[in-house]
């Protein structure tokens, strides 16, 4: 899932367009906001990250990987999905996307939240 930081002053649906395009190669056109995690505590500077998680579908372009930030991307079948092996945050957001799909039950649940795991803490909503 292609995705980074918002630079200063840069709107949020525009740099979602640019690290998609930075990322993987593809035009998009944004579909819905899916989730809100954060991520607290992060590494040596005790970072503070708001991760936003859009649906969105090609427009044009051409998947191609850059190599650096991702370096594998490929269509495949939705049905495939619960098979790969992926990190348990992409699992979640997948089976909130595809809820119709067999996810093993550890992708429904939420992720562990913990400041000693990297994984992502979902936002309470009121």
């Amino acid at each position: 899932m292609p995705g980074g930081k918002i630079d200063h002053g840069e709107a949020i649906l525009a740099a979602l367009h640019r690290e998609v395009r930075e990322e993987v190669g593809l035009e998009i056109r944004v579909e819905g906001l899916i989730d809100v995690y954060e991520h607290l505590q992060v590494g040596d500077d005790s970072a503070h990250f708001v991760i936003l998680y859009y649906r969105a579908a090609p427009t044009g372009g051409t998947l191609a990987p850059n190599g650096q930030e991702c370096t594998e991307a490929s269509w495949m079948p939705k049905l495939v999905l619960p098979t790969l092996d992926l990190p348990p945050g992409a699992k979640h957001i997948l089976s909130r996307i595809f809820p119709d799909l067999p996810w093993p039950s550890a992708a429904r649940a939420a992720a562990p939240c913990t400041p000693d795991e990297p994984l992502m803490c979902p936002v309470e909503k009121h």
